[in-house]
This record gives structure tokens, sequence and C-alpha cells, in this order.
């Protein structure tokens, strides 16, 4: 059995088409007009509040938190772009927290636009609960999904605003319902970007290091006392500048103590050769002194016999006594001969080159000495830097601790302002959150858009009576697809059929 071929569509006239069903095709039309009408003015009316949100750069882009920074850097470079931070405002924004704010603020009744009784409520919610156990129902829950259903953001493109719009059943709940879930968002912000608790821990810990310091400080300042410290880098100074400079005097003494002994030798050996006198005169035909002395007294026994033998005669024991004595001395002058006298006097040379080797004498022992308490002098300073290197390493470490937690001192003080400062934002509840419109009321309603409504019910209905009459058409005469028969040639043409009125036979 052969398939049979379909023929191409025969034109038709349409306006035949409406001469023959126009009756069924204006029912059409006006059934669609009365109901898009109907629909039109008497759907309830919605209003629509909008708002404007504008996010601008604060503390929370290009600040971290005091926790974070009190082991880094408290400003971070902002390296990925605003989008990231605005699009995390717009999911709190569409958060349930946020919302669920909303409903508990207003109540489930004010949002989904119903003042029912409770009882009536949590009766009705016991029903559709015993039929369906498997989907609780809650009137909180029905109030979040109608608040989303009617709640519409979006970030207007290359700027930092969040547009914010929504819809309910009155301008005042509408504007209500945004004015509200503002605050809540802005509340939420506030204190997502803030840690609890973290201003009373670095207080707490501050004041820990503020003590760890001060008894660092009380420590050092003592050890310094103590040890008659102000500086290391001066103290350290001063004694490698006293080394040095007493070495450099115990050089010169030792080459200046080497150059007196050297000196003095010389002198000793040019002492040995130079006599200490030197013959000044000499006379000759001199008495003697002795002899001359002697003459005295041979003088004086004269005199004294002249007296003896003017009282006693030359038999007396005391004139011969005194005549021995007189015959004594003048055979002793008798017998000593006439020598010459010399005069001699000090060598001049000698005695400068003796007063020289006594000055070098005593400046080589002066040198000695100096050279010896020199030397103790530079013991004594070099056990001194070896103390000091001693009390260097406990300073150092004094020091280095204190300077450790001085440093952390400083930065828990920064972060306690942080969280200070962070703290009395949430208290103000300040955020980098502003708005930047308000939310709007306008008594003009959004929903039904009548002129559209009737436009579309207008083109509708159109379409409807024409696809009516088409339809109507199709069936009565089926002009559009004609089968072939198999005893007809295929792709002979067929003359189109004959028109007739709508419930006339062919």
């Amino acid at each position: 059995m052969s398939r049979p071929d379909l023929t191409p569509p025969t034109p038709v006239n349409l306006y035949d088409v409406f001469k023959l069903h126009r009756r069924a095709m204006q029912r059409t039309f006006s059934f669609v007009m009365l109901l898009t009408v109907t629909l039109t003015f008497l759907a309830p009316r919605k209003y629509t509040s909008e708002a404007k949100l504008f996010v601008r750069l604060g503390r929370e882009s290009v600040a971290m938190d005091p926790t974070a920074t009190a082991t880094t850097d408290p400003v971070v470079m902002v390296h990925e772009s605003r989008e990231y931070e605005i699009n995390s405002v717009l999911e709190l924004l569409k958060s349930r927290t946020v919302l669920a704010g909303v409903v508990q603020g207003l109540g489930s009744e004010v949002v989904l636009g119903t003042q029912s009784d409770p009882d009536t409520t949590t009766h009705t919610a016991g029903l559709l609960a015993d039929i369906d156990p498997f989907t609780p129902y809650s009137v909180d829950d029905l109030a979040l999904r109608h608040l989303n259903e009617n709640l519409d953001m979006a970030v207007v493109k290359k700027s930092n605003i969040i547009s914010l719009a929504y819809e309910a059943a009155s301008p005042e709940l509408a504007q209500q319902v945004l004015q509200n879930l503002l605050t809540h968002a802005h509340h939420a912000h506030v204190r997502v970007n803030r840690t609890d608790g973290s201003h009373d821990f670095f207080v707490t810990q501050a004041a820990q290091l503020h003590e760890k310091v001060v008894d660092l400080e009380s420590e050092l300042r003592d050890k310094k006392t103590e040890w008659g410290i102000a500086s290391l880098e001066d103290q350290r100074a001063l004694l490698l500048g006293r080394i040095s400079n007493l070495k450099t005097s115990l050089m010169q003494t030792e080459a200046t103590l080497q150059a007196a002994t050297a000196e003095a030798e010389a002198h000793k050996r040019i002492l040995e050769t130079i006599p200490s006198q030197i013959k000044a005169a000499e006379v000759s035909h001199m008495p003697n002194s002795a002899v001359s002395s002697m003459r005295e007294q041979l003088f004086t026994a004269q005199v004294r016999e002249k007296e003896i033998l003017s009282r006693f005669t030359e038999a007396h024991p005391q004139a011969i006594a005194v005549a021995q004595q007189i015959a004594a001395l003048e055979e002793v002058i008798q017998q000593e001969p006439l020598t010459p006298q010399v005069a001699l006097e000090p060598n001049e040379n000698h005695q400068e080159i003796s007063l020289a080797l006594f000055k070098g004498t005593s400046s080589a022992a002066s040198l000695e000495a100096h050279a010896k308490a020199v030397r103790e002098q530079i013991h004594v300073a070099q056990k001194e830097l070896a103390e000091f290197n001693h009390k260097e390493t406990e300073f150092s470490r004094l020091e280095r601790a204190l300077e450790i937690e001085t440093a952390n001192y400083k930065r828990y003080a920064v972060s306690v302002e942080q969280a200070r400062i962070d703290r009395e934002l949430m208290t103000s509840n300040i955020s980098n959150l502003n708005v930047l419109q308000e939310p709007t009321y306008s008594v003009t309603p959004t929903s039904p858009r009548r002129k559209m409504n009737l436009a579309i019910g207008l083109i509708v209905a159109v379409a409807s009576s024409a696809g009516i009459g088409l339809l109507l058409e199709q069936r009565r005469t089926g002009f559009l697809f004609h089968l072939a028969s198999p005893a007809e040639p295929s792709g002979s043409e067929l003359a189109p059929p004959k028109l007739q009125r709508s419930g006339e036979t062919a």
C-alpha cells in the first residue's frame, strides 16, 4: 500500500473566513477583551517603594580586624575589586537573617497583608501539617517567602550603588518593609564587620604587657645605676679609648726609658775617664801649715817661759818643763822640710756629666715607675673591659626583651584603639553603608499595568478570534492539507474548494 502524498496548502481568503465565522470570532474577541478588562480593573493593586544603597570605601574595606592586626600590618592593600565587597553586601541583604529580622520586627501578618487571628492561623497550620507531614508549615516561613518574592535587588553597573525595590499591597507597607530591611541590613553589616569581646581582650593584654615593660625598665635602670653605665656604646668607646691611650703612653714611656738608660750608661763611661778635680795653682817655699802651727806653739811656749822665769828660777819645775817643750818644738821645726803648696779646683766637665748622669738616673727611675703604673692601669682597664663584656651581655638581654615587649605593647595599644573605635562604631551603628535614597512613598500603583494589560489583551483577543476562525474553517473544509488519492498523479493541482457559511453542508 503506497503512502499518500501531501499537497501544498491551498490559499485562504481571511475575509471570506471572517464572513463565514464572524459570530464565533466576535464572541471570542469580546470574551477575551472582557476577561482582560475584568482582570485588569479587579486585580488587587500593588505599590512599589524604591531605595538606593551606596557602599563607600570605609574601614571595612581597607582595615583588618584587630584580632588579625595584632600580628600583621594593621592596614592592607585592597587587591580585590570592589565588586567582591558589593556582592557581599548584596548577599547580606538577601540573607535569611536580615529577612527574618524584618518579619519579626513587622510581624508575619503585616508582611503578608493579613491580620488573621493567631489561633485560627495555628489551627490552619496544624491542619496543613496533618495533611502533609513531610512539609512543615509556618506562617513565618510563608512571610519570608512572600518577602523574598516581592523584593527586588540589583547592583547598578559600574557603580557602588545597590538598587532595592519592594512591592506590597499599600504604599505604606512597601515603604515600611523596605525601611526595616535597610535598618536590619545596616545592623547586620555592622555586626559582621566587628569582633565581639576584642576590646576587653586587648585591654587585658595591653595592661599585662605594660606591666612587663615597666618591670624591665626598672630592672634596666637599676643595673645602669649599679654599674654606672649610661650607654653601652659610649661606655665601650671610653674603655677602648682608655686602653688605647694607655698602650700608647706605655710605648712612649718605654722608648724614653730606653733612651734615658742608654744616656746614663754613656755618662758613666765618660765619668770613669774624667778626673773630678784639676790643678788650679802651685806655690813653692810656702811654709807648711803644720810647721806654722808648731811655730805658734813655740812662740806661746817662749812667752810662757819668760813669765815663769820672771817669777821663778830656771830650776823650777815649771821652768824646766817649758824649756823642754821649747827645745822639742825647735827640734821638730828644724827637721820639717819646706814643700810646695798645690791649689786644686773641681772639674766643671766632671760636674756637668755627673749632674747629667744624676738627672738621667732619676729620669730612668721615674720612667720605670711610670711604665709600671701604666702596665697596672692597662691590666685594670682590660679587667674592666672583660667585666663590661659580661655586663653588656646582660644589658643586651634586658634591652632586647624591653624592645620586644615595648613593640608588643605598642601593637596591642594600637589594637586596643582599633577595638575601641570598632566598638564605638558598633555602638553608634556606623558603617560604610550609606542610604543614597530613602525608601520612596508613591500612591501610584505599579501593578496591574492597565495600558500594557489592555494592549496585550487586545493582541490576544485578535489572535484568539483569528485562530478560532481558522480552526472552524479547517474543521469544515480541511483546507490546510489536502490528501491526494493513489490513483491521482503526483503533483496534480487541485481546485480550491468553494467556501460556504458556517453550518452549511458542502
